[in-house]
């Protein structure tokens, strides 16, 4: 059988790094929970690649975003397989709202291509960050 998806190395090391979040901040019983819904969502958007959505007000790319949770997954929804670029950790980089207890998460911007040297063809990843004040 023909994998569905594939992982760029940014996104599989963004989920070491969610497992390790959720391992410190939880338990293994909520990481291996939203491990699995992720996963599961990795195989919805496998075979249902339009799902998602496009973000023009984050990134000017031809990729999609499909929100498990706090986790966005970005990905290229015209490759075959689906090619998953970012598995974004918003919890993690959250930041409170003033006066209030919740969790405030900082806009991130994306210009030019989201990774380096991914899949083939030579990419430069630039990432910036949206004053918090515009």
């Amino acid at each position: 059988m023909s994998r569905r998806y594939i992982l760029s190395p940014e996104a599989s090391q963004d989920l070491d790094e969610i497992k390790a979040y959720l391992l410190a901040k939880a338990d293994l019983r909520v990481a291996r929970y939203v491990l699995r819904q992720l996963r599961e969502g990795l195989e919805f958007l496998a075979v249902t690649p339009d799902a998602g959505h496009v973000r023009e007000d984050l990134t000017d790319q031809a990729v999609k975003f499909w929100p498990v949770f706090s986790y966005p997954i970005v990905y290229d929804s015209m490759k075959r397989p689906l090619e998953v670029v970012r598995v974004l950790h918003l919890e993690a980089r959250g930041y409170r709202h003033p006066g209030s207890g919740r969790r405030r998460v900082r806009v991130t911007i994306i210009r030019g291509p989201l990774v380096e040297t991914w899949p083939a063809e030579s990419r430069t990843s630039e990432v910036m960050k949206k004053d918090a004040h515009s």
